[in-house]
């Protein structure tokens, strides 16, 4: 879908709310759910009633096998059907006639919608649009359906075949925090087409979406500085924020030491316990207490794993080349010239 689901969070994430301490983490499958609802529904509908329909299709016996799970019965999973609303509305799929959203959410109330149907067709990104297989021709499983929905035509010709790869490294470029070219050894000649157009593909990205390009020897990423297209910001605030930086410090250092080191997640576990007494005063009152390093370091190293700046395996935390730019250097103390007119001087002078 063309409407992403970061947007999504941050769109819920700048609604006023009161008592509201953070947004709820909204599932990639349920934007996709809710859209087919309401392709399904009446040209009106309440937000109970597309709950109610998103229960159904959330009940399919292949999405739980897959673990995923939506009910609405915690106060949480209501939340974030009134995010996605909310981000349909401000896309004009939906139109509020009345109601209101936080009291559905509280479960005194409802809201009614008139449905755009045209602004909700166009939000299907597909090569393909589902209404174009024969009923006897169409995908059964989801994952025949994804790939029917995703599968692109690549002309037999050398354009069509460098069209073809463009297409595919700007589709990763902008959704994945960092291209590496080691990535790409299974695929000769999209590395090569990589390492000789990445200065000028990240030029026309950049243009376009106003990200800013990073290009290093290892590969190439798009940094968000506005934080705009990100959902899992670095560095942040807050106690987890921190400790990622400090482990992404400790892991980039372990990486400049030795390159292609591996750290063991016991190791990292033993760094956030002894990272307690000078930072502890810092952070949340939860993460002093005995034990904590635990799920300080799954947190820490899950985020830095999203980001693409380490890789895990069985145990084995194996730094990538984008967190150097976390690694601290040296400290350089240069002296400030000031320039200083006589009488100030004296009176600088008089005052210490």
């Amino acid at each position: 879908m063309r409407a992403p689901v970061q947007a999504a969070r941050e769109f819920e994430r700048r609604q006023p709310r009161r008592g509201r301490l953070r947004p709820a983490p909204l599932h990639p499958v349920l934007p996709g759910l809710a859209c087919a609802a309401l392709e399904r529904a009446e040209p009106q509908i309440t937000l109970r009633t597309l709950g109610e329909k998103l229960l159904a299709l959330a009940a399919d016996p292949e999405l739980g096998t897959r673990g995923f799970s939506f009910t609405l019965d915690s106060h949480h999973e209501r939340r974030e059907l009134v995010a996605i609303c909310r981000y349909l509305l401000s896309l004009g799929v939906l139109l509020r006639v009345a109601g209101d959203e936080d009291a559905f959410v509280s479960k005194v109330g409802d809201a009614l919608y008139d449905v755009r149907r045209r602004a909700l067709a166009g939000l299907l990104a597909a090569a393909r649009g589902p209404s174009t297989w024969a009923p006897d021709q169409a995908p059964a499983g989801l994952d025949e359906r994804l790939a029917a929905l995703t599968e692109e035509f690549t002309p037999d010709s050398e354009e069509g075949r460098r069209t073809a790869m463009r297409h595919h490294l700007s589709r990763r470029l902008l959704d994945d925090p960092v291209v590496y070219l080691d990535e790409l050894d299974d695929r000769p000649a999209l590395r090569a087409y990589f390492q000789n157009q990445r200065g000028a593909l990240a030029a026309r990205l950049g243009e376009a979406t106003g990200l800013h390009a990073e290009q290093r020897a290892e590969g190439l990423a798009l940094v968000d500085e506005s934080g705009d297209l990100t959902d899992v910001a670095m560095p942040a605030a807050g106690t987890a924020s921190h400790v990622t930086l400090l482990v992404a410090e400790f892991l980039a250092g372990a990486g400049r030491a030795q390159p292609a080191a591996q750290v063991s997640e016991a190791a990292v576990r033993e760094a956030v316990r002894g990272m307690i007494p000078e930072y502890g005063r810092y952070w949340a009152k939860a993460a002093r207490e005995p034990g904590a390093e635990t799920d300080l370091a799954e947190n820490a190293l899950a985020r830095l794993a999203m980001l693409r700046l380490v890789r895990r395996d069985a145990g084995v935390v194996y730094p990538l080349p984008a967190l150097a730019r976390f690694a601290l250097g040296e400290a350089e103390l240069v002296a400030r010239k000031r320039t200083v007119t006589k009488g100030a001087e004296r009176a600088q002078d008089a005052l210490f």
